[in-house]
């Protein structure tokens, strides 16, 4: 079980990372996801591919990469409790959601119609 839970969130983070790597960052808002200049922060690991690390990675929707580096670096201080129990206190309007963390700091995403922003370990995968 727990082999299949570090799986599943490996697939989801190559995933995040795949597609914020094959667009481009732009000052306002972009239409397409944009992979932002990420940021130093706590440190997070992956024992099981030999993965660890400091710098994690912005992604954004219809916001610009600012406004969502500044959110991320937020959010990413929330204690987790859990995924049911973390409660992502975002941006007034926008509804946000944690992913399981691996060491410190919480990864997520947070919505609003059709803007988003998400961050996570730049595990690259």
């Amino acid at each position: 079980m727990r082999r299949s839970t570090y799986l599943a969130c490996a697939v989801a983070i190559a995933t995040m990372t795949a597609f914020a790597g094959s667009t481009s960052a732009s000052a306002s808002p972009p239409a397409q996801q944009a992979a932002c200049t990420g940021f130093d922060g706590p440190k997070w690991s992956f024992p099981e591919f030999s993965k660890t690390g400091t710098h994690w990675k912005v992604t954004a929707r219809r916001v610009t990469c600012a406004f969502a580096t500044r959110w991320a670096k937020k959010l990413l201080k929330t204690k987790y409790k859990g995924e049911a129990a973390t409660k992502l206190k975002g941006p007034a309007g926008w509804s946000c959601l944690p992913s399981i963390p691996h060491g410190g700091g919480v990864p997520g995403e947070c919505r609003h119609g059709s803007k988003l922003f998400s961050w996570g370990p730049d595990a690259k995968l």
